[in-house]
């Protein structure tokens, strides 16, 4: 709940911030639980974040999307760069991935900079590509290839 509220954090996600416990325990009940990939980004014992790989279906099935948030209070700490290498590594080497792409708001400079800590490249700019919260918004393709890494 400390990150999923917070409406900071959420500002750049597909998801607007939780109001509720029963909203967080949905999410846990009905993406998480099901998700092949889905990670907590933890500090100790505490879970600070989340990480997730996205493999492609199909002939897609060489790549897959990363995603990542982290509570605001551990930004700018190297707790994303550091958990983004592990995810990286792990898709590599685990999940037969030759591909890892992460698609950026513009205006989330903070999430481009631990991509490019991490040797993601920017490919290009995706116009008018998506509806975030009811606006149709740009976003930046990073990628991070398995023989460039």
């Amino acid at each position: 709940m400390e990150w999923a509220t917070d409406d900071e954090v959420t500002k750049y996600m597909m998801w607007n911030s939780y109001i509720s416990r029963s909203e967080a325990e949905s999410f846990l009940a009905n993406v998480v639980e099901k998700h092949p990939w889905f990670k907590a980004i933890c500090l100790g014992k505490k879970v600070i974040g989340s990480i997730t790989l996205d493999k492609g279906k199909g002939p897609h099935c060489c790549k897959a999307e990363l995603g990542y948030v982290i509570a605001r209070q551990y930004w700018g700490n190297g707790l994303a760069t550091q958990a983004i290498k592990l995810a990286v590594k792990a898709g590599f080497e685990d999940q037969d991935l030759e591909r890892i792409e992460a698609i950026v708001d513009p205006a989330n400079i903070g999430s481009q900079r631990v991509l490019e800590k991490n040797g993601f490249l920017k490919e290009g700019l995706l116009k008018k590509c998506v509806i975030q919260k009811g606006v149709v918004k740009d976003r930046f393709l990073y990628s991070c290839i398995k023989s460039d890494y």
